[in-house]
């Protein structure tokens, strides 16, 4: 999800920026062990059943090596082995890439095991082959259901019902959609971040929290709330700040805290998304007294998700002015590439550009995403993330990695590391060291 170039946005990477993916949480498959559709229970047979329906039996099974795999299909879905059965049927799709049936069938039994990400993607392409087909939009309107999207089901089912009124499988989708959208919807997360300065003039090292609580309501309206709060280690500069022997490289001589609380308010539809973001950080390393911060973030997604954001920061009576645009470009089903840009108009007037790029890799139960950022940054406020940079530090550039690991029953846990350069004015000129980062969290739908 989305933004990406700092430690903390690691912490939300499937919940930033308001998209769908951002209350998407593997639903449990006990809450609906006995809702499989009726007509998507009739598997293999009843998708050969529809080959006469589509005009491609004849020419299918003319290939004896797909009739042989077809029936091998068959065969391990009857045996309860539907893994075996996508391996069967996988090794056809090169060489059919515009089979109906196989992706309406490999959705099926993607769908059996439980692999929603998989379904989804061959139902959304037997759907493109079938021109908006009610066989794979049903399909999808379950997946949906299933990964706690019910609006997006809702949508899929009536869809369904336009094509089949009386079908029985979207009425009943349809009415457990109903329900489900009705219902609020809290997620939680929460993450530790372990800070290194080495070569810093004032930070030695730091230590910080992030619990976040977010509620789906009302269908289509979301509401969250974030609290940071870090511990920094700061170092003795009495014999004068900068780097040099002396006691300003000396052990760390008191602890001084940061206090971040944010609050966001908005509306998302599978194709456009909105959001307010309000912020209020206390932070005595910044050598400041408080900084408000207020601003609008928008998705669209016509092909992948198209982030901007706005934001305006009041700092000691200064201003900071931030935009920021991205776009996360689909590759395939697994890998997303996400270049952006931002541009900030610092407390001294200056125009500050940055670019930076993510690439995301997902699996079934996992994703990685490595990226980097360059240009020099001051006091930014990231909405998506909940994070406002309030130091006197200057970014100029970094990299970072993570990986994140989702289990069955709704929770995932994620790692992060984040390496940036940074710039730090000091008495005699300007001081430059590194910062690392190193995040752990926890979460998911209670």
């Amino acid at each position: 999800m989305t933004e990406f170039t700092f430690h903390a946005q690691i912490g939300v990477p499937m919940r930033v920026y308001f998209s769908y993916t951002q209350f998407r949480c593997p639903c449990s498959r006990r809450a609906y062990i006995n809702r499989v559709p009726s007509v998507l229970r009739c598997g293999a047979l009843g998708v050969l059943l529809l080959a006469g329906q589509l005009g491609s039996a004849e020419r299918a099974f003319a290939d004896a090596t797909y009739d042989e795999a077809f029936r091998r299909a068959l065969v391990l879905e009857a045996e309860d082995d539907p893994a075996a059965a996508v391996a069967v049927l996988e090794s056809l799709v090169d060489s059919h890439p515009d089979d109906y049936l196989l992706f309406l069938q490999l959705g099926w039994l993607c769908f059996l095991l439980e692999d929603y990400e998989g379904a989804e993607a061959y139902y959304r392409r037997a759907s493109t082959l079938s021109k908006g087909g009610a066989e794979p939009e049903l399909g999808l309107a379950w997946v949906y259901l299933r990964t706690d999207r019910p609006n997006e089901s809702l949508e899929a089912f009536d869809r369904v019902l336009a094509m089949r009124p009386a079908d029985a499988s979207a009425l009943e989708g349809r009415a457990l959609a109903v329900e489900a959208a009705r219902a609020m919807r809290l997620y939680v997360d929460g993450s530790v971040t372990l800070h290194l300065y080495p070569g810093n003039p004032f930070k030695a090292w730091a230590l910080g929290l992030a619990p976040s609580l977010d509620a789906r309501i009302a269908r289509r309206m979301l509401v969250g709330a974030t609290y940071r709060y870090a511990a920094y280690a700061i170092r003795d500069t009495r014999s004068g700040p900068g780097p040099g022997p002396g006691r300003s490289r000396g052990s760390p001589q008191q602890m001084i805290s940061q206090h971040q609380i944010h609050a966001r308010l908005g509306a998302a539809w599978p194709f456009v998304g909105v959001m307010a973001h309000f912020a209020w950080a206390q932070d005595d390393v910044a050598l400041s007294g408080v900084t408000w911060v207020t601003g609008l973030s928008l998705r669209l997604s016509p092909f992948g998700d198209i982030i901007g954001e706005g934001s305006v920061s009041i700092v000691d009576n200064a201003t900071v002015v931030r935009g920021a645009l991205s776009w996360g470009l689909p590759a395939n089903e697994r890998l997303t590439v996400q270049p952006g840009f931002a541009i900030i108009r610092s407390i001294e007037g200056e125009v500050l550009p940055a670019g930076n790029l993510l690439i995301r890799v997902r699996f079934e139960a996992s994703s990685l995403w490595v990226g980097g950022r360059y240009g020099r940054v001051e006091r930014p406020a990231y909405l998506g993330l909940a994070l406002v940079y309030n130091t006197i530090d200057e970014l100029l550039g970094g990299l970072f990695a993570g990986a994140r690991f989702e289990t069955r029953s709704s929770l995932y846990a994620y790692l992060a590391y984040e390496w940036q350069a940074i710039e730090t004015p000091v008495e005699r000129g300007l001081v430059r060291s590194n910062a690392h980062f190193l995040t752990v969290g926890l979460g998911g739908a209670p």
